[in-house]
């Protein structure tokens, strides 16, 4: 069937200008709720009127989900919802994306971003810089791609690093600021080779002050990738600031 021409080249063809759905709920207490479970593959709502305001191209009450899954099954419906303007007090202005029947990212009115998982940015193989960082007590880790950092729990008291799987080789820098002020660098000649089995302090440096700061460079030798860490010592080895940055 065609609309706005007369050579339809699918089963329904809506040829120029644009395509207005409006449902014609009357309130907010019959209309259904955006959590509903029985949805539709596609989904365009809007209402007739509410308190006298008539819909109009300026003041629409809206809401359009496209989903997967459908029907009452929950646990399996991924959904993108945009929903609301002003009219009705429940329509959120959010921007909503589900997987699974749960929500994963949520865009308020604000502009405020909220996920509920990880983020990657960029392909591992492309120049994209990425970053991730956190409070690491001795001995747990901090990990990005294959590599897992954590500060050493006895002895030289460092940064250690290790495989999620497999190996890797890694030439490594590093520049330290003691807690006087101090400074040394050291870099190795030649690849490393680095496994799951956690490695010893690095270039066998200790750091015994809070506020101890050391900037390693990582360059990956296997996958073509270079990484920047930053680790920031403190009281008792409790919570050191670790931050690791994709270069290349």
């Amino acid at each position: 069937m065609g609309i706005g021409t007369s050579s339809p080249t699918s089963k329904l063809n809506i040829a120029g200008g644009g395509v207005k759905l409006a449902t014609g709920f009357s309130n907010s207490t019959n209309r259904p709720a955006l959590t509903t479970a029985t949805i539709g593959n596609y989904e365009i709502r809007g209402v007739g009127s509410i308190t006298g305001i008539t819909q109009n191209d300026g003041a629409y009450d809206g809401f359009l989900r496209l989903s997967a899954g459908g029907g009452t099954n929950t646990s399996s419906q991924s959904s993108i919802d945009i929903s609301g303007f002003s009219i009705v007090s429940d329509m959120s202005n959010n921007i909503v994306m589900r997987t699974g029947g749960s929500e994963r990212l949520r865009i308020d009115p604000s502009g405020n971003v909220n996920i509920t998982g990880k983020l990657n940015i960029g392909d591992a193989t492309g120049n994209v810089n990425t970053k991730v960082s956190g409070r690491v007590t001795a001995g747990n880790f901090l990990t990005m791609d294959n590599l897992r950092f954590t500060v050493t729990t006895s002895g030289n008291r460092s940064l250690a690093v290790a495989t999620v799987s497999g190996s890797v080789n890694l030439y490594v820098q590093a520049i330290y600021v003691n807690g006087v002020g101090s400074t040394s660098a050291s870099r190795t000649s030649s690849a490393s080779t680095y496994s799951t089995t956690l490695s010893g302090p690095l270039f066998n440096w200790h750091f015994g002050s809070s506020g101890d700061t050391i900037i390693y460079h990582f360059m990956d030798t296997d996958n073509g990738r270079m990484y920047r860490v930053t680790l920031v010592i403190m009281p008792s080895y409790i919570d050191n600031f670790i931050s690791i940055e994709r270069l290349l």
